[in-house]
């Protein structure tokens, strides 16, 4: 079996040649908090849109959007991730900050089963209403349409960031242990994707992922 390659990279998140980007957020998808701010302003306003569909996300776990104006990137999708607010680890942070990687790594195994069932559900909402040969043609539109979308945005790939490290609080040391952990272990158990990049924008956050990446 074919190993998936987990590369260490100093850069910018979204100037990465990858399919998906992990994006920070809090449980209301709602991006009022000011975590990764930027990767919403350059997706544009219908992200925003989507992300308020989706009923919140909880801690340790993940969702899945189109990526939107990132196309012009290259990148096809986003996954948002809601990592845990560090409290002395006192309230299993670090199982809740593992939860978090294999969350967001887990979606790209079945994404096209998982977004498609997460975007019939949104639509159930608005033709809940309708007659039954309404709903039909409404269910059979989106499908068609998201079949396309999956035909054009495969998922081979995914850059990754360091979750919780920042506004919440995560001792940088201690997250980095956890982070390449759970992503190795991944990696040991899966062959779906060829490359998982965690992209560090500083060099503290990068010298701490380096001492993990190299035992």
């Amino acid at each position: 079996m074919d190993m998936i390659n987990f590369e260490l990279i100093k850069g910018e998140l979204l100037e990465q040649n990858v399919d998906v980007v992990l994006n920070l957020t809090n449980q209301n998808l709602d991006y009022k908090g000011g975590l990764n701010d930027f990767v919403y302003r350059s997706a544009g306003e219908s992200l925003g849109k989507e992300c308020g569909e989706l009923g919140g996300c909880s801690t340790g776990k993940a969702k899945m959007t189109m990526s939107y104006d990132l196309e012009v990137n290259g990148i096809g999708w986003i996954i948002h991730a809601v990592g845990p607010r560090y409290a002395g680890g006192m309230y299993f942070e670090d199982d809740l900050l593992a939860d978090s990687y294999q969350a967001a790594l887990t979606l790209t195994i079945n994404y096209k089963k998982h977004y498609l069932k997460q975007c019939l559900d949104v639509l159930d909402k608005y033709i809940g209403h309708l007659d039954a040969s309404s709903k039909i043609a409404y269910t059979q539109d989106t499908k068609s349409e998201l079949m396309d979308y999956f035909e054009h945005h495969p998922i081979k790939s995914i850059a990754l960031q360091s979750i919780s490290t920042g506004e919440y609080g995560y001792p940088i040391d201690e997250a980095a242990k956890i982070a390449v952990k759970t992503i190795k272990a991944f990696c040991n158990e899966h062959n779906h994707l060829e490359k998982i990049l965690m992209v560090c924008q500083d060099k503290i956050t990068y010298e701490a992922y380096k001492k993990y990446m190299s035992k």
